[in-house]
């Protein structure tokens, strides 16, 4: 639920007095939407302008959302692809980087539209929503814990994209594991080409069902991946 507070514009026309009326009309003017309350700064705007879910600028705690959100029962299925995870150098605002990609498919087989924003790559500011998420942990290590926050679409290209899945409809996105955050706000790297070995993923997709206009979430199963030594 989107919390709201009064405004000066509610606070004016309580006020009742002719002058405090005309200031109210020029408030309405110029600041009507905030008549209504004002709305939390920590959420997405959707296609239809209503709110999303409540992300944070980065480092976001994931395992926080996913007790307030439902586990979907619609037959979503979000699998790995088979070449497993990619290590290419390529230019970034930052300067050269190696690039840790994994591919991924998003598969909606249920009979509903699915609707999520998903971001590429960001170079500056302030991290941008995105409703994809993963988490990582060190392979047979049993005193290892989950690593968990946002994973964006490989690509600098610096846009949030609108995504819908149709029934039947398929979709592969390429994921940058290593990605290190913006120039201004550092941090949000799930793996490091310098730490190889196996590690577990799992990759979560928040989704809006727009028959139900409830948000939830699919994950995908367990994927062991392979992180190998960079030549240099």
């Amino acid at each position: 639920m989107i919390k709201t507070k009064p405004s000066l514009c509610v606070l004016a026309v309580a006020a009742g007095s002719p002058i405090m009326k005309i200031l109210a009309l020029f408030l309405l003017l110029g600041c009507l939407p905030s008549c209504f309350g004002q709305t939390d700064t920590n959420l997405i705007g959707t296609r239809d302008g209503e709110a999303s879910l409540p992300f944070g600028s980065g480092m976001y705690d994931f395992s926080r959302v996913l007790p307030n959100l439902k586990h979907t029962k619609l037959d979503l299925r979000i699998t790995g692809g088979a070449q497993g995870v990619r290590a290419v150098a390529e230019p970034r605002a930052l300067g050269q980087q190696t690039i840790l990609s994994f591919p991924v498919r998003i598969e909606n087989r249920s009979d509903r539209t699915i609707t999520a924003y998903i971001a590429n790559e960001w170079y500056g500011g302030e991290w941008p929503p995105t409703d994809l998420y993963a988490a990582v942990k060190k392979s047979g290590d049993k005193t290892a814990s989950w690593i968990s926050h946002e994973v964006y679409v490989a690509g600098e290209t610096g846009r949030v994209e609108g995504y819908v899945w149709k029934p039947g409809e398929v979709r592969e996105l390429s994921l940058r594991l290593n990605w290190p955050g913006t120039g201004s706000q550092h941090g949000g790297m799930l793996l490091s080409e310098n730490t190889p070995g196996k590690y577990s993923l799992k990759v979560f997709l928040i989704f809006r069902a727009p028959e139900t206009y409830s948000f939830e979430y699919a994950q995908s199963a367990e994927m062991e991946i392979q992180i190998d030594q960079t030549k240099k």
